[in-house]
C-alpha cells in the first residue's frame, strides 16, 4: 500500500477503502507507467552516449 500511497498521493484510509483486487490493478497500472518512464529515460541516456 505504501507503493500506491507514494505514487498516487492517496491516504491510508483511501487505500484501505479499495477492494484488494482493485489495489492490485492500480499497482499494475503504476508499475506500467514507471516502466515506460524508465525505458524512455534509458533511451535518451543511450542516445546521448552515441
Amino acid at each position: 500500500m505504501a507503493y500506491l500511497g507514494y505514487h498516487l498521493h492517496w491516504s491510508h484510509e483511501q487505500l484501505l477503502n479499495l477492494e484488494h483486487l482493485e489495489r492490485l490493478r492500480w499497482v499494475e497500472e503504476v508499475s506500467k507507467i514507471n516502466q515506460r518512464l524508465t525505458e524512455a529515460y534509458d533511451s535518451r541516456v543511450a542516445a546521448r552516449r552515441s
